[in-house]
């Protein structure tokens, strides 16, 4: 818009599993929420500390996104078994994996992941937790963490490894990098 141009984006959520979108904000909307349901889209927010479903409908809160559709796919091909469907309410659903706050207006905000496992380009599941504690074994090092971090160009989830070394002066860059460089090279 700075530079001229007429043009409106939507913000929204899809996934392959479940052929692409499902949920979609209004492109007048200028907050960070992915929107609202698509009209063949059943949602509904796994609550982790009281291990109960919930719809929409029932109001704000924060938990993990479990989705149904007539596109989600099976989760096999032939006799491989890429994901499994939970039953919820008698249905099969997706769990994305995804947290998400549910607004006051029935809306959803993407906030993080659900689990600490991330998946690199082999397809190789890690634990967050060998990571930061791997780092935070190495000489000079404070603290570190791995954190998902919502990115909104690329509707994405990334980790991002934050790390505080033991001093803050002009070579704990150089610590940061031994670090990394001691666990993921050596």
């Amino acid at each position: 818009r700075s530079h001229g141009a007429n043009v409106r984006c939507s913000n929204g959520y899809g996934l392959s599993e479940v052929c692409g979108a499902c949920i979609v904000a209004p492109p007048e909307r200028e907050d960070a929420a992915i929107g609202y349901p698509l009209p063949h889209v059943k949602v509904k927010i796994f609550d982790e500390q009281e291990k109960k479903f919930y719809d929409l409908a029932d109001g704000p809160r924060t938990g993990v996104l479990y989705l149904n559709s007539p596109s989600v796919s099976c989760g096999k091909i032939d006799d491989t078994v890429f994901f499994e469907l939970e039953e919820v309410d008698g249905e099969e659903y997706l769990c994305t994996y995804d947290l998400v706050t549910v607004n006051e207006d029935g809306s959803m905000t993407c906030c993080g992941r659900a689990n600490r496992y991330f998946v690199n380009n082999e397809g190789i599941r890690f634990d967050a937790g060998i990571v930061e504690t791997s780092i935070g074994e190495q000489p000079n090092i404070a603290a570190c963490a791995i954190v998902p971090n919502y990115d909104k160009a690329l509707h994405d989830t990334l980790p991002s490894l934050y790390v505080q070394t033991v001093t803050s002066d002009p070579l704990a860059e150089k610590t940061v990098q031994q670090a990394l460089f001691n666990v993921f090279i050596k």
